[in-house]
């Protein structure tokens, strides 16, 4: 059991602690659904990793105050998000029936991030490639969701290879939001001494922690080559080291001989090929999420 369940059919529209997932991302939740690693895709060029905490005061003009800040790969310990005596652990949020064809399903449904594990891929477990995700950052609380998803008239998303026939996916999860309506301890390590950070309930105020792994610059105007050569999953790939399979001698067994899947953007008002909007393909996705 992955992610946790959680019966919430409505997300709290400002809890105390929001945090937004962007950018080349793997989501890991652990079997018992205690925590999610947020492994950081050290493997795709030119994409630039930041964690950022910042507090905003309800209804009012003043800017947010950026509170910690973290501009390149976290130090040897990681960073860590918990929320100090709980055990609830990590939530999905599925709320209702679901479909990708389907668009009155919740926009902030879960079920619309991309899981590589999941039966429209590989429907097997992916074994992650530490050396190439690490150190990361460990949620260890949190109802997790779709802070936004793509939509197919503005762009069409096309899962292709994987010795399968094409499928449309319609929509995906573009952002992954996480929502913790309670005080929240982040730690972490600057030059090697350990810090905390506590972000406390309080009436007047909330905080948004943005975990970004973009490029720094995404060009709008690529060239045909680029375009032609785009691969987005397979930047993915460089941090998987194969699928767990069932060994016929007994347990299981990693093959790291495996058909590779690609995503396929395009707009409709576009030619083909075509790398999508600004904001595409760069997103989260999961590794047996449960979703």
């Amino acid at each position: 059991m992955p992610f946790r369940n959680s019966d919430a059919t409505t997300l709290v529209p400002t809890p105390n602690v929001r945090i937004i997932l962007q950018g080349h991302l793997i989501l890991e939740p652990s079997a018992s659904g205690s925590k999610c690693d947020v492994g950081i895709s050290r493997c795709s060029p030119d994409h630039l990793f930041s964690f950022e905490v910042k507090q905003k005061i309800r209804n009012s003009p003043e800017p947010e105050i950026t509170l910690m800040r973290n501009v390149a790969s976290p130090e040897l310990s990681g960073i860590d998000i918990l929320v100090p005596g709980s055990s609830d652990g990590v939530r999905k949020f599925t709320p209702g029936s679901f479909s990708r064809g389907n668009p009155s399903s919740d926009q902030n449904d879960l079920r619309w991030i991309i899981d590589l594990a999941g039966a429209e891929f590989h429907n097997n477990k992916v074994v992650i490639d530490g050396t190439g995700t690490e150190p990361n950052v460990r949620i260890f609380d949190g109802l997790f969701y779709t802070a936004m998803r793509t939509e197919e008239s503005v762009i069409e998303v096309t899962r292709t290879g994987g010795d399968l026939t094409n499928l449309n996916l319609r929509r995906i999860a573009l952002l992954v939001g996480v929502n913790i309506n309670n005080s929240v301890l982040v730690k972490f390590t600057v030059k090697g001494v350990p810090k905390e950070l506590l972000l406390e309930m309080k009436p007047d105020r909330f905080y948004e922690i943005r975990i970004n792994n973009d490029p720094a610059f995404v060009n709008q105007n690529p060239t045909n080559n680029e375009l032609a050569n785009h691969r987005e999953l397979r930047e993915y790939y460089r941090a998987v080291n194969g699928l767990e399979k069932p060994d016929p001698a007994g347990g299981t067994t990693i093959d790291p001989f495996f058909p590779r899947f690609e995503l396929k953007f395009r707009r409709p008002d576009m030619p083909d090929p075509n790398l999508g909007s600004p904001t595409i393909p760069c997103m989260p996705v999961g590794s047996d999420t449960g979703v």
